[in-house]
């Protein structure tokens, strides 16, 4: 965290580390909008790689994640209609969606990568991390014999 703190200031930001001695406490500044915070530090991994199980739970209004509680008609009215998409036509649009609250707005900073580390035994090949979600490829998985 330390490290973060002296990059921050690096870039011309007064920055200041805040300790919370308990998870329920860390929950309870998370869920404060008023909280005397501005920087949140916090991770995610998708469920399934689609923008539709990144974006809304993040940006929209009434995400579940949206530490940063960011909200935006637009972007709740650009998500809901992006999801009712053929699935063909969602990419490109989450993808143009993805730019412009990046641009726009940006209300989410991405201040490290967290790569993971996958054990598994000798009777199991295929196994690969991914890049992005941290996770097995399951489709490239096979029991050997």
């Amino acid at each position: 965290m330390k490290v973060i703190v002296r990059s921050l200031e690096a870039a011309g930001f007064k920055a200041t580390l805040l300790s919370v001695p308990t998870y329920e406490d860390l929950e309870k500044l998370n869920a404060d909008p008023h909280a005397p915070v501005n920087l949140q530090i916090g991770g995610w991994c998708t469920d399934w790689p689609s923008g539709g199980s990144w974006f809304e739970p993040l940006f929209h209004s009434d995400g579940w994640h949206n530490w940063t509680d960011f909200e935006e008609p637009a972007v709740d009215a650009e998500i809901e209609r992006i999801r009712q998409l053929p699935i063909e036509e969602q990419p490109a649009a989450w993808g143009a969606l993805d730019k412009t609250i990046m641009t726009e707005y940006y209300p989410a900073i991405v201040n490290f990568y967290q790569a993971g580390p996958i054990l598994h035994g000798s009777g199991i090949g295929g196994i690969n991390a991914d890049d992005i979600y941290q996770r097995p490829t399951w489709k490239d998985l096979y029991v050997m014999q």
